[in-house]
Parts: structure tokens; sequence; C-alpha cells
């Protein structure tokens, strides 16, 4: 079991917000493995390509160099799947990448770091445990 990191941390530690950067060091003194899913890569980048910034997409490069990078294989695409499926069942229509990101979670046994409230009611349904920070 790892840990799925999410935009919003990725987002904070750029703004230098207090609690993400709490918590990346809480992270680095952790020992499980840590992943960035590719829709959270995908996420940040169409961000900082909105921007254009230069500085940040050497940050977030540099960030990314230091975890795992975890792609939609098959077991993540059923779980995120079946998780579209179920949430539609209890009228809780979340967005594609949150889906996506929760079943790369999800598949791999991973807990996911995120302030995005979307991810609660996700792991209600589910059972995916999100920290929060």
């Amino acid at each position: 079991m790892g840990i799925a990191l999410d935009s919003t941390l990725f987002v904070d530690l750029a703004r230098r917000r207090p609690s993400a950067l709490r918590k990346i060091e809480e992270l680095d003194a952790r020992r499980e493995l840590k992943v960035i899913p590719t829709p959270v890569a995908y996420e940040v980048l169409c961000g900082i390509l909105q921007t254009k910034s230069r500085t940040q997409a050497a940050l977030f490069r540099g960030w990314i160099s230091r975890f795992h990078v975890a792609g939609l294989d098959l077991p993540g695409a059923e779980r995120a799947a079946s998780l579209r499926v179920e949430l539609s069942h209890l009228g809780k229509v979340k967005g594609t990448g949150d889906i996506l990101t929760a079943g790369i979670a999800l598949a791999g046994g991973h807990s996911l770091v995120t302030r995005d409230t979307d991810f609660r009611a996700i792991g209600e349904a589910t059972g995916l445990v999100v920290e929060p920070y």
C-alpha cells in the first residue's frame, strides 16, 4: 500500500501553503510508496501550460521526479468504471479526472492525499482512504 498525491497538493506547494508544506514533510518521513496518478499529472500540467510559467513547470518536474507515476491500467480502469456507476446510482456525480484518480488509487491499494472535498464522497462510497491536509 502507498500514498497517491492529488493535484491540490502540488498547487498548494507551488503557492507555499503552510498545510501543504507540512504534509509533504510528513510524507517524506514515511517509508510508503508515493505515487502520482496520471490524471493528476495531466491536471497539473494543464494548469502550468495555461499560465505558461516556466518556473512552475520546472518545480513540477522536480517534484514528479521524486515519485512513481501510476498510470491507468486495466485494474484501475475497472475500479474507476465501477466507481462511476456506483456514484451515479447514489446521485453523486464527480468529474472524470477525480474518478480516474480514485480508481488508480483504489486499484493500487493507496490512500489519497488531497484537500478536494469531492473525494470525501468518493471515500464514503468506496472505502478510499482520504488523507486531508
